[in-house]
């Protein structure tokens, strides 16, 4: 990877399995567990070695063929048992709570803007009856 002069280069890497490596890798500093550190920075750094410097919203490395790398990795070399739930909680760590109905209502209104910018005629009208109605649905769900 080469940083050109003036411009700010990210470096891309699995969220999910970045944090839990990094959660991994600070209950290993407190518990003084040297075996879980030494595993720990090896993801860290496997992690950058398999990451491409970029400068735009582009992600750059493959979805399967990271999964397939990354478990296969986990196979010949897998976390000790003082961390291997923190490594094994996957999507589990990312979860959020369901939208509210605020959160929805704006969401379809961002929709809603959307359609009036790129459709017209009856499509249109169809989308935003649509819309609207479930806009509806989903103020009802909330007064219950």
């Amino acid at each position: 990877m080469k940083v050109v002069s003036g411009m700010t280069k990210m470096i891309g890497m699995p969220d999910i399995e970045a944090y839990n490596v990094i959660d991994a890798m600070e209950a290993a500093e407190k518990a003084g567990d040297l075996k879980a550190l030494q595993w720990t920075a090896r993801r860290i750094v496997w992690f950058y070695e398999q990451s491409e410097s970029y400068d735009s919203d582009m992600f750059c490395n493959a979805e399967k063929l990271f999964n397939d790398t990354y478990a296969d990795i986990l196979k010949r070399d897998p976390p000790p048992e003082s961390i291997a739930a923190l490594i094994a909680r996957g999507d589990q760590a990312a979860e959020k709570e369901p939208p509210d109905a605020e959160e929805a209502t704006d969401a379809i209104d961002t929709l809603k803007a959307y359609f009036e910018n790129s459709l017209g005629g009856k499509i249109y009208k169809t989308v935003i009856e649509n819309l609207n109605a479930l806009k509806m649905a989903i103020k009802k769900a909330e007064a219950q």
